[in-house]
């Protein structure tokens, strides 16, 4: 395949040291470009979203940044990704929404939100749903990684976008062996994860399933500990990281996956799990991960209560054969995404 002569610049915000869905996605993004021969250059600016006064630092940072040519030369297509990249000028621009700043929009004034009721904080959230407003409406096309993202801004911003469902990393090398009397939790440790909430479920579960819980974050000692008080700490065990052969094991051999986060912009957790024809229990408040888990058919939806949780522990758990045909359901469903329809899209806007 000869060189793709379109160049192509990848904006995206890192939070140093922490490495998530967003970071593989647009790892993954970056691959599928390159593959598909495109000349591909990565801008990557520091993201730090403490203090709020820094949030309009970040975006000035940005705004400031000339991203039209590299050593001379000239950069074809932006494509934008999650707050504040997106704040870049170019005369090509593409935004592929990951998610805003989602403080300001639907967790402002709740549990994961740091701004307070000041009259700093309340103009710095004005001031970045009016940068929102601006810089996204100067891209040539907006898309969103799932339908809840794209919701959110129609709702919050009233900016139509079209929705392009991104797969996995490792997509081809997921892989289903027998079940094992066990369910897996992998992702971040982190408040919005809801990792509490699994481990309250599964105190109160009946069948004593245990769990492993793979990841590494802020919330780990405040995790163990609870597992602790709950009297579970001999049914739950935390991995910490574990590198990819492990990750796809632990998916292979599990009864089911446990991913209940707050309203979750996509949740690779999901798609990863249903490659691996397994299962996922979640809840009625856990956002995208809703537009992939329909209840009793790729796994079962909950109630955000951990009792109702719990009962949906005991239903995977006592019926083996049942968890198996709803991960071949799921499985359906994530085997369908690729990257051509999304590269398609992205680059269609190349000039």
């Amino acid at each position: 395949m000869a060189k793709n002569k379109k160049t192509i610049g990848i904006a995206f915000p890192k939070v140093q040291f922490v490495e998530g869905g967003a970071e593989t996605h647009i790892a993954s993004l970056h691959a599928a470009l390159e593959e598909r021969k495109f000349a591909i250059s990565r801008i990557d600016l520091p993201f730090s979203f403490s203090p709020p006064r820094q949030l309009i630092r970040d975006c000035l940072a940005w705004r400031l940044l000339d991203v039209s040519k590299s050593y001379l030369k000239k950069v074809d297509l932006l494509i934008a990704t999650k707050f504040p990249s997106y704040v870049a000028q170019h005369p090509n621009k593409v935004v592929y929404v990951l998610h805003q700043h989602r403080e300001v929009y639907e967790l402002w004034d709740g549990p994961y939100c740091q701004f307070k009721k000041s009259e700093e904080d309340l103009g710095i959230r004005d001031a970045i749903v009016s940068i929102d407003n601006t810089c996204l409406r100067e891209a040539k096309a907006v898309f969103a990684n799932s339908k809840r993202v794209a919701e959110r801004l129609k709702r919050y911003n009233g900016i139509d976008s079209k929705v392009l469902y991104a797969p996995p990393r490792l997509t081809n090398v997921f892989r289903c062996e027998s079940s094992e009397p066990f369910l897996f939790c992998p992702g971040r440790l982190e408040m919005n994860k809801r990792v509490d909430f699994i481990l309250n479920a599964l105190a109160k579960a009946k069948s004593k399933t245990k769990c492993i819980i793979t990841g590494r974050g802020p919330q780990l000692s405040a995790l163990q500990k609870l597992a602790k008080k709950l009297k579970i700490s001999n049914r739950v065990e935390f991995k910490g990281w574990v590198d990819e052969k492990t990750l796809i094991d632990l998916y292979s051999r599990c009864l089911g996956v446990l991913f209940a986060p707050k309203d979750e912009d996509l949740g690779f957790v999901t798609l990863e799990a249903f490659l691996s024809k397994k299962p996922v229990i979640t809840t009625e408040s856990s956002g995208a991960v809703l537009e992939f888990v329909t209840d009793e058919e790729t796994g079962f939806v909950s109630e955000t209560d951990a009792s109702a949780f719990g009962q949906k522990i005991d239903e995977l758990a006592g019926d083996a054969k049942r968890a198996a045909r709803m991960g071949e359901a799921g499985y359906d469903i994530a085997s369908r995404f690729n990257w051509d329809y999304i590269i398609e899209n992205l680059t269609s806007h190349s000039g």
